[in-house]
C-alpha cells in the first residue's frame, strides 16, 4: 500500500470535530464555570475536571504520532492553534472568574 493511497483512504478530519463544535463545547464548559463561580467562588472550579477530561482527549489526538501529523496535514496549523486556544480559554475563564469573585469577597 503506497502512502498516497493510504492518505486518500484514511482521512482523519472527517472523524474529528470541527473547530466550531469544539468552540461550542469549550464555550459551554467555560460559561458553566463562570456562572457557577458567580454564585460561590469555588463552584466555578467544579467545571475544571470536565474541561480537563475533554482537553486530555483532544491533546492526546493532536500529539498522537500518527493522527497528529495527519490532522496538521489535512486541517493546517490554524486548526491546531485554535484547538489549543479553546482549551486554554476553557481553563482560564472559570479560574479567572473564581479568583475575581474570591478577591471581591475579601474586600
Amino acid at each position: 500500500m503506497t502512502s498516497a493511497f493510504a492518505y486518500a483512504v484514511f482521512e482523519v478530519m472527517d472523524k474529528e470535530p470541527s473547530l466550531h463544535a469544539t468552540a461550542i463545547l469549550y464555550g459551554i464548559l467555560a460559561g458553566l464555570g463562570y456562572l457557577l463561580s458567580r454564585r460561590r467562588w469555588w463552584w466555578g472550579l467544579l467545571a475544571l475536571p470536565l474541561v480537563a477530561a475533554f482537553a486530555w482527549s483532544d491533546v492526546s489526538e493532536l500529539y498522537d504520532p500518527f493522527v497528529g501529523p495527519a490532522i496538521v496535514r489535512e486541517a493546517g496549523y490554524a486548526y491546531v492553534l485554535g484547538w489549543h486556544a479553546l482549551i486554554i480559554a476553557g481553563f482560564a475563564l472559570p479560574i479567572t472568574s473564581a479568583l475575581l469573585k474570591r478577591s471581591s469577597l475579601r474586600q
